[in-house]
């Protein structure tokens, strides 16, 4: 049986990287090896993360971390993203653009020669934060105003785009939707050094996010091509009480698939 490909999605601030290494961390209990961090490394590096030159024992089993957006998709989405707030190129003025850019960026992920194929193709475990989901929240209702169409005919304009197809063939084990207090979501991005853009700190928009990640719309996308598990994951407590119930909710997804005679992990 394959390892599991899990994503994690959230409002800004809600906690996803550190989701992220508390996913890794069980896993790694549970017998996959070492993280192969794509994410830590082009932010670190600014760079794209070179698989094919990294040597991995893929008999070691690692797991292999993914986010959007990367360095090795469209340039242009970075450059956008540290324009200042108000800029009138800010990707935030045009949904339509935003969209294709993001979908532009997500094909370099879900490419044959990208990382997130990589890891499906030999069977790692694969953990990604943010993905198709996302574009979907920020920009269907904004596409559908612009087009002036129905939310339906906007969200099938988005998903025929080729990053999102791309990474529509590969439906997720698990979708993990981390949720917390609006308020709280704000204060941890001030508490950021640079905070991204004018959507990390507008509270009211990150709420009325929030609330979309329930859309059956959106989260039927991901039942329709063979998603496992849709789970919600409450991220308002402390680290230690967040992990708790993180890896109470692992166990409760996983572990039954475990104790077959073929092994998740």
């Amino acid at each position: 049986m394959a390892k599991p490909h899990i994503v994690i999605e959230g409002p800004d601030g809600t906690g996803k990287s550190t989701i992220l290494q508390t996913v890794v961390a069980y896993l790694q209990l549970r017998g996959a090896g070492k993280l192969v961090d794509v994410c830590a490394h082009e932010r670190a590096t600014k760079t794209p993360f070179d698989l094919a030159g990294a040597r991995l024992h893929l008999d070691s089993s690692p797991i292999i971390a993914v986010c959007e957006p990367t360095w090795s998709g469209s340039t242009e989405i970075r450059r956008l993203l540290d324009l200042p707030e108000g800029h009138p190129e800010s990707l935030g003025n045009d949904p339509e653009r935003e969209a294709l850019l993001y979908a532009e960026d997500r094909a370099a992920l879900f490419s044959p020669d990208g990382p997130a194929a990589f890891a499906r193709k030999w069977g790692l475990c694969l953990v990604q934060s943010r993905g198709v989901l996302s574009t979907l929240l920020y920009q269907v209702d904004r596409c559908a105003q612009k087009r002036n169409c129905s939310r339906k005919e906007a969200l099938d304009w988005i998903l025929s785009l080729n990053g999102n197809l791309l990474e529509l063939k590969h439906p997720p084990d698990l979708l993990l939707i981390l949720t917390t207090n609006p308020n709280i979501a704000h204060a941890r991005v001030g508490e950021r050094e640079h905070p991204r853009d004018g959507f990390e700190k507008n509270t009211e928009l990150q709420r009325q996010l929030g609330a979309l990640y329930a859309d059956p719309l959106f989260l039927n996308v991901y039942r329709e091509i063979g998603t496992r598990h849709i789970e919600f994951l409450d991220t308002s407590g402390t680290k230690e009480a967040t992990a708790a119930l993180c890896n109470a909710l692992l166990s409760r997804v996983f572990a039954p698939r475990i104790e077959t005679a073929r092994p998740l992990i």
